[in-house]
């Protein structure tokens, strides 16, 4: 499937089961729906997921080793070394990233997700309609896996 079928699926998924159990449907919660709908691709060089992790990678690795390295070196060398930084920290990301359809297409997948969401929002409802929508991506790929 691609990403916006994908992404649709979560959303259909994610809403009925929001009206369900009357969760009001934020921006918040469509946000983690569409994320959980695309995250388990973030595996894959091409996909959305991947292209955005990587792009989260290189800013917020340039935006933290700069905000470090600012006050202990000169302009240009806190710029350049927080480049080299975030490269650097893009660069093992896309060495590391485990096979397409390996661990993130699992049910282990869908609790870590849904772990991480409740731990970002504190909000119980929304971090399980973030693991529904995770799932439906791997029922929409029809690859489940416990581990």
């Amino acid at each position: 499937m691609n990403w916006w079928q994908h992404a649709l699926v979560a959303l259909a998924v994610g809403l009925i089961a929001a009206f369900y159990f009357a969760v009001p449907a934020t921006p918040l919660l469509l946000a983690v729906i569409v994320v959980g709908g695309l995250a388990p691709d973030v595996d894959h060089h091409k996909a959305k997921a991947f292209k955005a992790l990587t792009a989260l990678l290189l800013a917020g690795g340039f935006y933290f080793a700069f905000g470090y390295l600012k006050t202990r070196l000169e302009f240009v060398y806190a710029l350049g070394a927080s480049v080299l930084i975030a490269g650097g920290i893009a660069a093992i990301a896309f060495v590391v990233k485990p096979r397409h359809r390996g661990i993130t297409h699992s049910l282990l997948a869908v609790g870590v997700f849904t772990a991480l969401v409740f731990i970002l929002t504190n909000k119980q409802e929304i971090a399980l309609l973030g693991g529904l929508a995770y799932f439906s991506h791997l029922a929409a790929d029809l690859e489940i896996k416990l581990i």
